[in-house]
């Protein structure tokens, strides 16, 4: 009896919806959303983003897809110059990838590593030194807008036998490759992006 033939390779679209945070280093020298300029280098957090991406296999291991995350930060500041009349103001966060990953296995777990390239507009607060006359501390932000490359490693996990719907978990770094502010050296401006999120593949 001859062996049965695999059945051949069927291209599929794939949808998947996530929520995560994420924390920004945020490289000396820059300015922040009061006009503070950053002594040292230091790390600042991120609003919580929902994301949503839409893909295709290109074969079983092979993707390519687009993704887009959006998020909310309340950003502080002085009014006026003022160190005791503040101002607070929402500021939206974007994220648009195209981008490609390759699975590795093809088991329950599937680990999967990538990368892409997209426009970005990060905002990461930062707390500042206390002004001791007025016991203010204020919570400043600072702002990445540009292009940004984005490395991806993460783990698709199947939750039904076919993995129709799966979950996932990864971890990205939007690396600034270009500043739509000018700012000097803003290729040092890195963010660490952490998401979970469920899946459908048609």
């Amino acid at each position: 009896m001859k062996p049965k033939k695999a059945a051949p390779w069927t291209p599929r679209f794939f949808v998947t919806v996530g929520f995560g945070s994420e924390i920004g280093f945020i490289s000396a020298d820059m300015e922040t959303e009061a006009g503070a300029i950053t002594d040292n280098s230091s790390f600042g957090s991120g609003s919580a983003v929902f994301s949503a991406e839409l893909g295709y296999y290109l074969a079983p291991k092979h993707r390519v897809s687009v993704l887009v995350g959006i998020g909310d930060v309340e950003v502080e500041g002085y009014e006026d110059g003022s160190t005791s009349s503040r101002y607070k103001e929402p500021v939206g966060t974007l994220r648009l990838f195209a981008r490609y990953a390759f699975l590795f296995g093809s088991g329950r777990v599937r680990p999967y590593a990538g990368g892409g390239l997209g426009w970005a507009n990060l905002v990461h607060t930062v707390m500042t030194d206390t002004i001791e006359e007025y016991g203010n501390e204020l919570s400043d932000a600072h702002i990445m807008t540009g292009v940004f490359v984005n490395v991806v490693v993460g783990a698709q996990i199947c939750l039904t036998s076919s993995c129709r719907f799966t979950a996932h978990l990864e971890v990205n770094e939007y690396w600034n490759a270009w500043n739509a502010d000018n700012e000097e050296n803003s290729a040092r401006n890195v963010a660490l992006h952490f998401l979970a999120g469920l899946g459908y593949h048609f």
